[in-house]
């Protein structure tokens, strides 16, 4: 049986850099964020929760969306309390905002607070509008996160649930139809 030969066109595959060196030297290697599964898997093995910042810039910095998706995955699969954060960066990307979508079915919560955090930063209308329709869907959600946020996202996301509230019209205010 032949032994397993490393993989020659990555040579960030068998690394073992810690997380912060292992950023800085894919930076410069940019072309090879879509083959270094193993090295990542290595990485999450060897400093765990310490990884979130690689997976995050792997996850930007990937071309195609089979990647994508699998780097996405690696990031939920973690358990930690910062991917959703991680994740909200990429909200921009399609494949990372379903992921959003299914977290927010179990964690709406902390998916809302990431979200909102994400859009004030980044300026993201989208983004805010996306965490509307979930503020709208789970009132007790808004509620956590509100409690949850920094006093600029918390004032953003205020102004956007106020600017939803309209006030009933008496019947007789209205105008009269056709």
């Amino acid at each position: 049986m032949a032994e397993a030969q490393p993989d020659t066109n990555c040579p960030f595959s068998e690394c073992v850099l810690p997380p912060e060196a292992a950023c800085a030297y894919l930076t410069q290697l940019s072309g090879y964020y879509d083959l270094c599964e193993g090295a990542l898997l290595l990485q999450i093995r060897l400093h765990g929760a310490g990884a979130l910042p690689l997976l995050g810039q792997t996850l930007a910095n990937t071309m195609f969306l089979d990647s994508a998706e699998k780097f996405a995955d690696l990031i939920v699969q973690m358990r930690e309390p910062a991917t959703v954060a991680v994740l909200a960066k990429q909200f921009h990307r399609k494949v990372v905002r379903r992921v959003l979508e299914t977290l927010s079915h179990t964690y709406p919560a902390a998916v809302l607070k990431a979200v909102i955090e994400h859009a004030t930063e980044a300026r993201s209308k989208h983004a805010e509008d996306w965490a509307m329709r979930l503020a709208l869907r789970k009132p007790e959600a808004l509620a956590q996160a509100l409690a949850a946020l920094a006093e600029g996202p918390r004032a953003r996301l205020l102004s956007l649930v106020q600017a939803m509230q309209r006030p009933e019209v008496a019947l007789d205010q209205l105008p009269p139809l056709l």
